[in-house]
């Protein structure tokens, strides 16, 4: 799919639009916090889990393929440290 990240973002913003707008009209309970507080709350707490999965993505992606690629290599210090206790090669211990 070529345009995807501009379709998921659409998607997501169409609605929360929708239910930004159905809160405003629509409200099922008396708010006891400001709109402002609660939304700053809930777009900082969107942001940082979202760049914190990014950032977790990438550092898995690289620590994960480095020891895998040299256990395969028996290379380095990999090819002692990633020996299970039994003698076998998988990096889970037995």
């Amino acid at each position: 799919m070529e345009h995807e990240t501009i379709i998921r973002l659409s998607v997501f913003l169409g609605l929360f639009a929708l239910l930004a707008l159905a809160e405003v009209l629509i409200p099922r309970r008396a708010r006891a916090q400001a709109r402002n507080g609660r939304w700053v709350t809930n777009w900082s707490i969107v942001l940082t889990g979202t760049a914190g999965l990014r950032l977790l993505g990438l550092r898995c992606r690289c620590w994960l393929s480095g020891p895998l690629w040299m256990q395969r290599q028996m290379a380095g210090v990999c090819s002692i440290c990633w020996s299970g206790p039994c003698g076998s090669r998988s990096p889970l211990p037995c």
